[in-house]
């Protein structure tokens, strides 16, 4: 094994990558974990001018090449030159132009007659002071090449999902590394199977969902085609998540949290005929129960005395969240809050709302308080709380 050190341009990295003379993600890599602040900072730096760690790249004899160290921000560079990350006034970063992005030189170090096992031992001594592989990064070794893994993979990648940056910290912004996304697909895979064979089993029903993805999804492996379905109700719930963080940024609310967001995604998904005018109302409702009190403190609390709804809601985000019941519970909660079809003087039959209208009644008086009918629904009148 020999070493050649090197320098070449951003420009003629994205040459490399786009003719797939350059492997970004050989099997012993990680996936793509950089949160969008992460990616940012990079941007950022490069901007500057400021250098760069070296980038190690494998030559192999057949003239193709395999990033050994680097893919985090080798497909950062490629994401900013495809205008895939947002760089807004509230970053404070200055830009610089395409030419100038594009000409920014990369030192690389260039590994020449290595073999397999000397390059997994020089990954292994590059990363060992960094993150850890974890588990879900060592199911890489065994499903890379199951379909299910590739659309887990390539869906925590998805732009639209890094840019709603919802989870900062590192061990969140990896959702353990695919596993959060994994059990999202495996609702909607679930949801679709239920529909197909008019059954009610429902993702909610199964009692661990990691065992589940662990024995039926990785070890059965979804077809071409479920892979295609899987990706569009994917996709399509992220684009309803891109329009509310619009409106107001996700990941300034609870609702960026595991539970929340895990509990939304499976109401957008049940719920995929809504207009754009019921979703922009309803994101107006989450906002609302997401403020605080007179007191201070969040109205979505477990220690909400003064409202069973909310409390119980609270309650089943924190105390075995990840149990049947609990997401069933939470589902439902939304259900009735969201899609209320039931007129106020019959709201008996709706418990949930009608705690939520009498708490609401005592905080922000009852002349604020009322229903108001959008389409096929009567939810609580957002616009008159907040006039």
């Amino acid at each position: 094994m020999n070493f050649i050190n090197s320098t070449i341009t951003i420009l003629e990295l994205l040459d490399l990558a786009i003719s797939e003379k350059i492997n970004l993600s050989p099997s012993y890599q990680r996936g793509f974990i950089w949160s969008l602040k992460d990616q940012k900072d990079l941007i950022s730096t490069i901007s500057k001018g400021y250098p760069l760690p070296n980038l190690f790249i494998r030559v192999m004899n057949n003239g193709k090449m395999e990033m050994i160290d680097g893919q985090q921000r080798s497909r950062t560079m490629i994401k900013f030159n495809n205008n895939e990350i947002k760089i807004t006034p509230k970053d404070n970063i200055t830009v610089c132009n395409s030419e100038t992005f594009q000409n920014y030189p990369l030192q690389v170090c260039y590994v020449h007659n290595a073999s397999d096992d000397e390059i997994r031992e020089l990954y292994y001594y590059i990363n060992k002071k960094g993150i850890n592989l974890n588990d879900s990064e060592r199911q890489k070794a065994y499903y890379n090449e199951t379909l299910f893994f590739q659309l887990a993979e390539e869906l925590s990648n998805n732009q639209l999902l890094i840019n709603l940056d919802l989870f900062s910290d590192k061990s969140i912004s990896r959702f353990n590394d695919r596993e959060f996304i994994q059990e999202l697909i495996g609702y909607l895979y679930m949801y679709n199977e239920d529909k197909s064979k008019k059954a009610n089993k429902g993702f909610e029903g199964i009692r661990d969902k990691k065992i589940y993805i662990e024995k039926e999804m990785f070890q059965n492996d979804i077809t071409a085609e479920e892979s295609s379905l899987l990706r569009t109700s994917f996709i399509k719930i992220l684009e309803i998540f891109t329009k509310w963080n619009e409106t107001y940024p996700i990941n300034e609310t609870r609702y960026k949290q595991k539970s929340d967001f895990y509990t939304m995604f499976c109401f957008l998904n049940n719920n995929n005929d809504l207009s754009d005018d019921l979703l922009k109302f309803q994101y107006d409702l989450l906002l609302l129960l997401n403020r605080k009190d007179k007191n201070g403190d969040q109205f979505i609390r477990p220690t909400n005395q003064d409202c069973e709804a909310l409390k119980n809601y609270a309650i089943n985000c924190v105390s075995q969240s990840n149990s049947k019941k609990a997401r069933e519970e939470r589902l439902s909660f939304w259900q009735s809050i969201l899609l209320n079809n039931i007129e106020i003087d019959k709201l008996q039959e709706n418990t949930s709302l009608l705690s939520l209208l009498s708490y609401f009644s005592e905080e922000f008086n009852e002349d604020k308080i009322d229903l108001v009918k959008i389409e096929d629904y009567y939810l609580l009148d957002v616009n008159l709380l907040n006039s």
